[in-house]
């Protein structure tokens, strides 16, 4: 199936001849680019106060540093790379949480 995008492309492609065409295409990929770029990405942000309150098991754990009810969710078989909606791990939280103690104890 092809896309009103793809016809638009080449068609204007069509359009254009010669060394024009060229610079065309070099502004069409800068385009692109410069589209991709401003997408939102995937920077880790520290999660809300909400949100931590919303939490339970590991992630809970991690943001309360608590490193024996961590030990035992681990030895429980909680995941360990477990991730939120924002892709963040129990470390991530731990870290933001500013739990250092968690982070060398747990060794997650």
């Amino acid at each position: 199936m092809i896309s009103f995008a793809k016809i638009a492309c080449w068609e204007a492609a069509v359009a254009i001849e010669g060394k024009h065409m060229t610079k065309y295409l070099i502004s069409l990929i800068t385009a692109f680019v410069l589209a991709a770029s401003a997408i939102p990405g995937w920077a880790q942000v520290a999660p809300a106060r909400h949100e931590i309150a919303a939490d339970s098991g590991l992630p809970a754990a991690a943001a309360a540093g608590d490193v024996a009810g961590a030990a035992r969710l681990i030895a429980g078989g909680a995941n360990v790379n477990e991730r939120d909606g924002y892709r963040r791990t129990p470390l991530h939280v731990a870290t933001f949480a500013k739990q250092r103690d968690f982070n060398y104890h747990c060794g997650i």
